[in-house]
């Protein structure tokens, strides 16, 4: 049986340049609207990604942490859902179509002096063919995009359910190319799976056992950054009622080489 989840560290006041971040795939509606409010609320990130977000839901939860997260995008429907939900000044906020039908988000963040680019992703699971379960080109191309362009973008951070275990090739690509996974930087990464922690919409026998919790078995949503960020700490968000655990880090942006003010306090906008 796995681990049980790494619990939140004891925080204290965030150093300047700091941002905590939680990713989630809210199951199209599995993860119900006041459980996926309660969870986000109670997790005290500064950022919140989400897959999966429908827009029925999505128009329930904006309003719901309208106060708490001013700053927010919504895009598309079902299972191509996404939102993000910022403290910090977000910017730009623009699907990305790197694949036909499959569109992820990217945005601009403001944290101090510095702007982060924010991608936020989920292609398409991988498909059972005779040489084992597989991306398809397109996704594969897609989700190879989707590191290019954060490396490019730098500093970027990068967060979704990528439908891949850390064993998959892509994986090793990325890491190869300079992209940090934050849970393996700083997390409990054998303790950390995150899927399937409920059953969703499998049946057995006849009989619904969508909402029966199991023990998970692997790890599909990720965080990652580029090394202009440095990871304090990873784990295991609260629970929001869907069949993916929310995964969270705390990244500290290192300072721009050779700024003058390397060294001093950034100017950190009060949280609103």
């Amino acid at each position: 049986m796995p681990s049980p989840p790494s619990p939140e560290p004891d925080r204290g006041p965030d150093a300047p340049g700091t941002i905590t971040v939680l990713n989630a795939n809210v199951g199209n509606g599995f993860a119900p609207d006041a459980r996926l409010v309660q969870a986000v609320v109670a997790s005290g990130a500064d950022l919140v990604a989400l897959e999966e977000l429908n827009a029925r839901q999505a128009a329930t939860v904006s309003a719901a942490l309208q106060d708490r997260y001013p700053h927010q995008a919504t895009f598309g429907d079902s299972y191509e859902g996404k939102g993000l939900f910022s403290r910090w000044p977000l910017a730009g906020a623009v699907q990305l179509h790197l694949i036909a039908g499959r569109p992820d988000v990217r945005a601009t963040l403001t944290l101090g002096q510095q702007e982060v680019t924010i991608i936020l992703a989920h292609p398409r699971p991988p498909k059972v063919r005779r040489e084992g379960i597989v991306f398809d080109r397109q996704s594969v191309r897609q989700v190879l995009g989707l590191g290019s362009l954060a490396l490019a973008s730098a500093p970027a951070i990068m967060m979704g359910d990528f439908n891949m275990s850390p064993r998959h090739p892509i994986y090793r690509r990325f890491l190869g190319a300079g992209l940090i996974d934050a849970v393996a930087a700083r997390g409990d990464d054998i303790g950390m799976a995150t899927f399937p922690i409920r059953f969703g919409d499998a049946w057995q026998r006849g009989m619904p056992v969508r909402r029966l919790r199991v023990p998970p078995v692997m790890r599909f949503d990720y965080i990652w950054h580029t090394p202009e960020f440095v990871t304090e700490h990873a784990w295991i968000g609260p629970d929001t009622g869907s069949d993916h655990l929310p995964v969270m880090a705390r990244l500290r942006l290192l300072p721009i080489p050779g700024d003058p003010d390397e060294g001093e306090d950034q100017d950190i906008p009060a949280r609103t």
